[in-house]
């Protein structure tokens, strides 16, 4: 039975991998905003979701993350889909453990807001970066919730921000444009994502997801691939209406940004 459900759960990763609504929402945005590049860094990396997606345009990935348990889902992954160009490493996003100016750019997607010293952690991220590197970075809107056309749902979206440990709601453009200056980084563009119906086709799909009552490791196992396949259509639809009928400028609760390392003049 165990193998049985290995082999489920690899075909899971093969068939239905990048159909989360984070992933077709938001990771495809950012590899899109990061482009081709040589050494990559995935600061945060945790279980894997993003390796899969860079190892196609990277040519080598180093990815990071403080939790052991993730980065064995994220080798798994990793052995999975025979990503023989990424490395995983174990440690605290805040102190990186690599020299100056090795990597050709950096991702770090929903990590800020977990950290108490998000100044270091980018100070690190631009220290790692070659001079013309380009960090991408995502991270929840602060006011986000103010756009929010289904008021009523409130209370689900804001199950994200306790279920996943945050330690801040989120970042303001000023916020998150003063530290990216203050660590040496120059944000060259500013984006959303999931601004409304994806954000809720999203939270659907985490609480729906997560939230499965069963006690049993076998029913949860199969529980995983089947809502996802089921809550797809609606995930797709929410990010369609999101791009062709709301404005650039709509606020999401992802706010994005693509900055470069112009000199090592940084703290």
């Amino acid at each position: 039975m165990e193998n049985i459900i290995k082999l489920l759960r690899h075909l899971h990763y093969l068939v239905f991998w990048g159909k989360t609504p984070l992933a077709n929402g938001v990771y495809d945005y950012l590899l899109r905003l990061l482009g081709k590049n040589g050494l990559l860094l995935d600061v945060g990396c945790g279980w894997g979701a993003l390796i899969v997606l860079e190892a196609n345009q990277s040519r080598e990935i180093v990815g990071v993350d403080v939790s052991p348990s993730s980065l064995r889902s994220a080798k798994r992954r990793a052995r999975v889909f025979k990503l023989e160009n990424v490395h995983l490493i174990a440690c605290d996003a805040c102190r990186l453990p690599f020299v100056n100016d090795i990597f050709d750019a950096a991702i770090c997607t929903e990590v800020l807001e977990h950290v108490n010293n998000d100044q270091a952690l980018l100070e690190g991220i631009s220290s790692s970066l070659k001079v013309g590197g380009i960090l991408v970075v995502s991270t929840p809107h602060l006011y986000w919730k103010k756009n929010i056309m289904l008021p009523m749902l409130s209370r689900i979206l804001d199950n994200a921000s306790r279920q996943w440990g945050h330690v801040k709601d989120g970042y303001t453009i000023n916020q998150l444009n003063s530290l990216l200056n203050n660590a040496g980084l120059i944000p060259i563009f500013w984006g959303y994502r999931l601004k409304c119906f994806g954000r809720v086709a999203s939270e659907i799909w985490q609480s729906v997801r997560y939230g499965f009552p069963s006690k049993s490791k076998v029913l949860n196992k199969f529980a995983s691939p089947i809502i996802t396949v089921l809550i797809h259509p609606f995930m797709q639809i929410g990010n369609f209406l999101d791009d062709h009928y709301l404005s650039e400028n709509f606020v999401g609760f992802h706010l994005v940004a693509k900055a470069l390392k112009q000199s090592d003049s940084h703290p």
